[in-house]
């Protein structure tokens, strides 16, 4: 030092300053205790580079504070040793830790190594609720009161009460129980009587379940295909039961407006039926179709009724090929006459043909002349072609034949007169057996003929 110490003891404040004291001069055996105090320190005037590595200062000295150092980790006193430590494990007693980046995303990272987990965990006492991820698996996890109730895993697949879903969302009950997932809004009410329930019923059955007053829609191709309305009746391609008598209307298949065909197909090798049953049988009627022999049946009182194959038709359990009625038709046709003798059919000739029997009537008027000779004796035009019969003609019943064209008086010659059809003809033809011959214009000229009659058809 430069000065004496007369001079050091006449030494007024500011006097001396740092450029005279020589370094190392003042050491702390030279300072009293406590002779430096914390106010004696200008703000800013000792930096990190000024305090030795190993100096102990007082952790009571320095406030809480987070150090910019490598690990970035929160320093605290140690309590014990007046030293810094980095705490590898945080204690927060406040209520509310908040993480802000007003410019950005924040973020909360939880670093371990790739065989274990990490996470947040909810503790009363224990960690009885916990959001964690595993890393050996790559699954997020999340247990509720103690328990893992949900696992979503790494591809996404959601497991509820199962650890390894196999579908996009898998829901298992560890019991025979009921599985469901319940749907509600604001308008069906929150509570178990209320919206939907879909899933699996304690008897292990699948459940669609509607609880309101409501339908269930069914749609494909961005269209409603089915529903099923409040009423429990089934409508496939219609939204509407309008036009349906009330005592059918259980399955509708499209409208009454509808121009599309529609239809039901039974697809099968064996039998198909439609059913009607009750308490005393569950076949009382039936229609059913045989594929393996290709017929048709109808039944009453469980008996069969009617059989229709390749034959026609047949009744009750008869089979015969010889029995089958094929063939109904009924309509009109013309009388005439070709080869001479004009006729007037004064009524409309009708025909009603059941199997190969053709039952016909006729009413007609011959023309009054020519009246001779020449024999013209037919009457043409029948509906269908007769059978070719071993025993040839079908000989006809006795008609009324009136003589000039009256409705009164009967012709004595129809004692010797014939009417048959002959084998494979459309024609009647009228024969005098006393001539064995065709009858002649001359005995035609101007009668009235009214026939009922049946033959046999090709």
């Amino acid at each position: 030092m430069s000065q004496t110490k007369a001079q050091l003891i006449d030494a007024v404040d500011g006097s001396i300053v740092t450029a005279d004291i020589a370094d190392d001069a003042v050491n702390a055996d030279k300072l009293a205790s406590n002779s430096v105090v914390s106010a004696s320190i200008v703000d800013g005037s000792i930096v990190n580079a000024d305090i030795n590595a190993s100096a102990a200062i007082a952790g009571s000295k320095i406030a809480d504070f987070v150090t910019n150092n490598a690990n970035n980790r929160v320093l605290t006193a140690s309590g014990t040793a007046n030293s810094l430590i980095g705490e590898d494990n945080l204690t927060f007693t406040g209520s509310i830790l908040t993480v802000t980046n007003s410019s950005g995303a924040a973020e909360l990272t939880l670093v371990t190594p790739n065989n274990t987990d990490g996470g947040v965990y909810f503790n009363d006492g224990s960690n009885a609720g916990a959001l964690t991820y595993q890393h050996s698996d790559n699954s997020m996890r999340f247990r509720v009161n103690s328990t893992e109730k949900l696992r979503i895993d790494s591809s996404g697949q959601v497991g509820i009460g199962v650890s390894d879903p196999q579908r996009t969302i898998d829901a298992h009950v560890t019991d025979s129980g009921a599985n469901y997932i319940h749907l509600t809004n604001a308008g069906t009410g929150t509570g178990d009587t209320n919206g939907v329930f879909i899933g699996l019923d304690s008897s292990e059955g699948a459940l669609i379940w509607n609880q309101e007053n409501t339908y269930v829609r069914f749609g494909t191709n961005d269209a409603e295909r089915m529903r099923i309305d409040s009423s429990g009746r089934v409508m496939i391609a219609t939204t509407s039961a309008t036009g349906i008598s009330s005592i059918g209307d259980d399955l509708i298949i499209g409208s009454i407006g509808d121009s599309t065909s529609r239809g039901l197909t039974f697809a099968t090798t064996e039998s198909g039926s439609i059913r009607w049953a009750d308490a005393g049988d569950n076949a009382m009627g039936r229609i059913q179709y045989s594929n393996s022999t290709d017929h048709m049946t109808f039944h009453t009182s469980n008996a069969t009724r009617l059989r229709i194959d390749s034959d026609g038709v047949k009744f009750g359990s008869d089979s015969a090929a010889a029995n089958a009625l094929n063939d109904y038709e009924e309509g009109t046709w013309t009388p005439n006459n070709s080869i001479g003798m004009p006729l007037t059919n004064t009524h409309t000739a009708q025909y009603v043909k059941i199997g190969n029997m053709c039952w016909v009537t006729l009413n007609v008027i011959f023309n009054s002349s020519p009246a001779d000779t020449s024999q013209c004796g037919l009457i043409q035009g029948l509906p269908f072609t007769s059978a070719n019969t071993s025993s040839g003609e079908q000989q006809l019943p006795y008609f009324f034949i009136s003589e000039g064209g009256g409705t009164a008086t009967r012709d004595e010659d129809e004692a010797n007169t014939v009417y048959f059809v002959g084998a494979n003809e459309a024609r009647i033809d009228i024969f005098s057996l006393g001539g064995s011959a065709v009858q002649t214009r001359a005995f035609l000229a101007g009668r009235r003929m009214r026939m009922n009659f049946c033959y046999r058809t090709a």
